[in-house]
């Protein structure tokens, strides 16, 4: 008598086969674009992932000349350089209410000698420097002690409002190290 239907093994195999072409059809996506793995918006993420790969917590500091985001441990040693083209302006928020444009000085990262025009650095997992940042005329907020990654406002007075509401003016909103 003939069996109907497939055995365990056979319908594994298929679906080991189906997985297999998944993950070539996405890691050929990501080579193809760059910018899929690598936005402002999930930088937090991506350096939590790869804060476990070199065992420290890390800073992504980015410059606007370069276009690129580096990847450091806390001494300024160069782990990685993401590619993200945009334009950025970090500001602090000051206990006034009132937002002032950073200034960083120019520092060294391994070979390369940049004016950084942001730092996001990473204490602990999950917890991160607070970042105000301007791009594209839209506020973007970043803090480590909100339940979301980041807040996006259109205007300067709703990023301001949400920081009083949240009772967060400065204790250091965008500090600046």
């Amino acid at each position: 008598m003939k069996k109907k239907g497939f055995s365990l093994i056979e319908i594994l195999v298929v679906l080991m086969l189906i997985s297999i072409v998944y993950s070539v059809y996405f890691y050929s996506q990501q080579k193809t674009n760059p910018t899929l793995e690598y936005t402002l918006l999930d930088m937090k993420h991506y350096m939590n992932i790869q804060s476990k790969k070199y065992e420290t917590p890390l800073k992504a500091i980015y410059s606007n000349d370069e276009k690129k985001v580096f990847i450091t441990d806390h001494q300024y040693n160069l782990l990685e350089t993401i590619a993200i083209d945009l334009f950025v302006t970090q500001y602090i928020l000051k206990e006034n209410e009132e937002l002032e444009v950073a200034d960083y000085k120019p520092v060294q990262i391994g070979d390369w000698y940049t004016t950084p025009s942001f730092i996001m650095t990473q204490y602990t997992k999950n917890i991160f420097s607070n970042i105000v940042l301007l791009q594209n005329s839209k506020w973007i907020y970043f803090n480590s002690h909100f339940g979301n990654p980041y807040e996006i406002f259109d205007t300067q007075q709703e990023l301001i409002d949400f920081a009083k509401k949240k009772e967060f003016i400065p204790a250091y909103a965008g500090d600046i190290e």
